[in-house]
């Protein structure tokens, strides 16, 4: 407190701004924001008028991490920064959220690549499987090999192979199948002590074991039983469909648009700049842009501002994602990139505000959707799916995968947009409309991503019992 000329005492600013929050939100630890505000304000050199710079902030943290330990200043610090947006403005303040995610976390070690990933798989192989594996096969830091696979199509090869070797070491059988050794794993598979597998993963591991034994284990091997095997399954898990799509994850794609914006919405209000509400937005534009941008997960996951995705304008966003992230035959790879221009203004809006305001207090790179624990990385696949899932559950009351919701945006344009049964397939990246046509049409794509653009923004402003 300090005291007046006349003996009487004066409220501090952090006295004022705690009875502020107090007023506002009852439920606020004002005791520490007022604490955290008086110390900082006592020891700096400027007045109260003066907002505090990155610089500035940086050095009372560290100073206080010296005193302290990380872990209180840390705490005092979030604290401090709830009472600096009061008293300087949120917008104003935003570098505070930058400061203390800097503190609090350290670079991690990178993240290993997907061909990184291939070969921790096929190491855990014999030595004459992983031999045979890498001299057939074209790595990309070799030349040789004849057999153009992706990483995952690697990597699923050998975990395949490896399961079916443990199996057939267990119950003393050859690792070279037959008809009824195959059939007899699958039914393993499905069983408890198989770990209940669904048919459609069954059918999956089937035809990677019969294309890994024919690549590593006897070179050209054939069989007509064990081809019978695996289209017998393949055909089973077709009539079940997939067991994470049912039915009740049919969400309207439009509600999920929605549902993006009121997070971003919601993280515009919220009075203090940090980190939690740029995961916030973070969160709500990824919902936003899996169903403008119906792309599978690895694609979204390396969306990168500037490069991949930028906006243009407040009306329209770029985007333009190389044709090795996509789910192409490996030889496809090397060719032209999907790119697309949305008409798209309130994804374009949220694009500019998300990168002005919110993206820097992650780190100083350019990923779209950035790690709040690893700077400098993006999210992972298996990271965005869960984060979809997670908002989807408890907003909407059903769990939504990113492939679902690749479904959903498919079922409303199909059903909503004119023309959309034969837009709905290059929309969200299938070759056709049944797999049969064997030539991504871009032109369709562009359409697709252009028409269905326009009529989720246009239900984005209807009333809420309009939705699907």
């Amino acid at each position: 407190m300090l005291d007046t000329t006349d003996g009487e005492t004066t409220p501090t600013l952090g006295t004022l701004v705690a009875r502020s929050l107090k007023r506002e939100k009852p439920g606020t630890n004002t005791a520490a924001v007022q604490a955290a505000l008086d110390a900082f304000l006592d020891e700096r050199a400027e007045g109260p008028d003066v907002v505090p710079g990155k610089g500035e902030v940086s050095a009372w943290l560290q100073s206080r991490i010296a005193r302290l330990g990380r872990e209180r200043a840390c705490t005092d610090f979030a604290w401090l920064q709830k009472g600096a947006a009061r008293l300087w403005g949120v917008a104003e303040t935003a570098h505070f959220a930058i400061v203390l995610r800097e503190a609090r976390v350290t670079r991690k070690h990178p993240r290993a690549g997907e061909w990184d990933r291939a070969g921790r798989a096929v190491s855990r192989l014999p030595d004459n499987w992983q031999s045979a594996m890498r001299h057939r096969i074209r790595w990309p830091a070799s030349n040789a090999g004849t057999v153009s696979w992706s990483a995952s199509r690697v990597a699923a090869v050998a975990h395949a192979l490896a399961r079916w070797r443990v199996y057939c070491d267990a119950h003393g059988l050859d690792v070279l199948p037959t008809g009824t050794t195959l059939e007899a794993y699958a039914r393993w598979l499905v069983a408890p002590e198989g770990g209940g597998v669904s048919t459609r993963s069954v059918s999956d591991y089937l035809g990677r074991i019969v294309d890994g034994v024919a690549m590593v284990v006897a070179p050209g091997f054939s069989s007509t039983a064990c081809a019978f095997v695996v289209r017998d399954w393949r055909e089973r898990a077709d009539k079940e469909g997939a067991p994470t799509k049912c039915g009740a994850q049919l969400v309207s794609a439009s509600a999920i648009y929605k549902l993006g914006f009121a997070c971003m919405g919601q993280a515009r209000a919220l009075r203090t700049r940090s980190t939690r509400a740029a995961t916030l937005f973070r969160n709500g534009l990824l919902l936003a842009t899996a169903v403008a941008l119906p792309r599978r997960a690895r694609a979204l996951s390396v969306l990168e501002h500037g490069r991949t995705l930028w906006a243009l304008d407040a009306q329209r966003v770029h985007v333009r994602i190389p044709a090795r992230h996509l789910k192409l035959p490996e030889a496809d790879k090397t060719g032209p990139p999907f790119e697309a221009v949305l008409h798209n203004p309130g994804l374009a809006s949220a694009v500019l505000t998300y990168v002005r305001d919110f993206r820097p207090i992650f780190d100083n790179g350019d990923m779209l959707f950035p790690s709040t624990r690893a700077p400098g990385d993006g999210l992972s696949e298996s990271r965005l799916g869960q984060i979809v899932g997670d908002l989807t559950k408890a907003h909407l009351g059903v769990r939504v995968s990113i492939h679902r919701l690749r479904d959903n945006a498919a079922t409303e344009c199909g059903e909503s947009v004119p023309g959309g049964a034969r837009l709905a397939a290059p929309l969200i990246g299938n070759r056709d409309r049944a797999t049969t046509d064997r030539h991504y049409d871009r032109s369709d794509g562009l359409k697709a991503a252009r028409v269905f653009g326009a009529r989720l923004e246009a239900r984005r402003s209807a009333p809420e019992d309009l939705l699907v």
